[in-house]
């Protein structure tokens, strides 16, 4: 039943074609006069409650920024986890156009990562312990102790016109999670929002079957981006829960199923994304 449902989302799309946020200001440290023990000079970003935003990505007036492990703002080229971005002199991230960089052309998807360049090759997500980091889609995720991957959902319900991103479940599949891109939308729902496609969604779903429930959509932001929820329960055996959001060109979606007694764990999985 558990991969019916699955299927489902994906049949209907197949139809229709890392960070924080952060509230505080940003505060100029200058150098102090050469010497021992001499302070760097640069940009640090201090929080409400005067502490100062430690090493790793943070949006500020819908811009990203990152901080290295000085607690500076960066600018230039910066590698992470063998995937390249660029910070324009202000710290901003570029992203989702194709600059000129000393002389050389380089592009960059949607979440800022350089996607043509000299010796580019796409990157494909990878494992640390139990998280999980997806370069292509810019989001991270940490999943319990002993998931496996779910390699039956790549066999009977991904084809040409989507990409798999990650598939993983828990030993006694009362918990199942998928990432996945639907990269062939027809044209007509090109020009919708995620919530408007997670409604259509919910529209097609609910004609499935008389037990489907479909809950209202709401706007949530997960690792610092908005995702459209579209809540599923099907009466008295499994919830599911999809987000969706734009990626470029294709939508991506994330699907967590889950019996009803494993919410906890579902929603910790969900919590943890980056």
């Amino acid at each position: 039943m558990r991969k019916w449902i699955a299927a489902a989302a994906v049949l209907l799309f197949g139809t229709l074609g890392t960070g924080q946020a952060w509230a505080g200001t940003w505060q100029y440290q200058a150098a102090e006069q050469p010497g021992p023990g001499t302070k760097e000079s640069g940009w640090q970003y201090q929080e409400d409650d005067g502490t100062f935003a430690p090493e790793g990505w943070i949006t500020d007036q819908g811009r990203w920024y990152y901080i290295g492990a000085d607690g500076f703002m960066k600018t230039g080229w910066i590698e992470l986890q063998g995937i390249w971005y660029y910070l324009e002199d202000s710290g901003a991230m570029v992203c989702g156009t194709t600059r000129v960089i000393d002389g050389t052309e380089y592009t960059f998807d949607d979440n800022g990562a350089m996607v043509e360049g000299p010796g580019v090759t796409p990157a494909a997500g990878s494992w640390n312990g139990m998280t999980f980091t997806s370069p292509r889609l810019g989001y991270q995720v940490t999943v319990p102790e002993g998931f496996v991957p779910l390699e039956s959902y790549m066999d009977l319900y991904v084809d040409d016109t989507m990409t798999l991103d990650l598939s993983v479940a828990a030993p006694d599949m009362t918990v199942s999670m998928v990432v996945v891109t639907y990269d062939q939308m027809d044209e007509e729902f090109k020009g919708m929002d995620a919530g408007q496609l997670a409604a259509v969604m919910g529209q097609g779903l609910g004609g499935y079957d008389e037990y489907m429930q479909i809950g209202a959509v709401e706007m949530v932001t997960l690792g610092g981006r908005q995702y459209a929820k579209l809540p599923v329960i099907y009466t008295g055996l499994l919830n599911q829960d999809l987000y969706f959001r734009w990626s470029g060109e294709s939508i991506m979606m994330i699907e967590i199923v889950y019996d009803p007694y494993r919410k906890d764990m579902a929603d910790g999985i969900i919590g943890s994304i980056r």
